[in-house]
């Protein structure tokens, strides 16, 4: 019980295993009567667990550190992953570590981002700050994402899958 972890996207690696990132923090660290992981002293550590079943899960380690940021997003493409949290990363080790990295993100300040591999690339939904509507982008290469618009979805923390060829977003309601 070392951790307490919210916020998990998991990825599929290119060996069919899993990895779960999660947010985490210090079980000392939390706060009874706070519900938003933002307001946690820092630092916030994303974490890692591995699996080949999706059912148990082994602990990594701490793949990821910053000063402030909530709701890893990751995206892979063969062994390099991506992440985005307080800050863009790059891991050349399928995703077990990261090193800090500049991605070219839309000019509204992407937080919360779920990003998915399409047939042209990568599709990114996320929350602009100060915006109620999710917005989307796209990249050819994980790297460079083009704002194609504003989704008419309310919410925050997007999370996209594809199920029977349609997209499906799901999102958490703040109240």
């Amino acid at each position: 019980d070392m951790y307490r972890a919210v916020d998990p996207d998991v990825q599929r690696l290119s060996d069919g295993s899993y990895r779960l990132y999660t947010l985490a923090f210090a079980a000392e660290q939390m706060c009874g009567d706070a519900d938003d992981p933002y307001s946690y002293p820092s630092p916030h550590e994303a974490v890692t667990f591995t699996s080949t079943d999706l059912l148990r899960w082994t602990y990594e380690g701490v793949a990821w550190t910053s000063e402030r940021g909530t709701d890893p997003g990751t995206w892979c493409s063969g062994e390099t992953c991506w992440l985005h949290m307080g800050g863009s990363a790059v891991s050349s080790d399928g995703g077990a570590s990261f090193a800090p990295t500049t991605l070219v993100l839309p000019e509204q300040d992407p937080q919360l981002v779920d990003v998915r591999a399409t047939q042209r690339g990568f599709e990114m939904l996320y929350k602009a700050l100060e915006q109620q509507d999710l917005w989307r982008a796209e990249s050819t290469d994980g790297q460079t994402f083009t704002a194609v618009g504003a989704l008419d979805i309310e919410g925050d923390s997007p999370t996209a899958v594809t199920w029977k060829g349609q997209a499906w977003v799901y999102t958490k309601e703040r109240y």
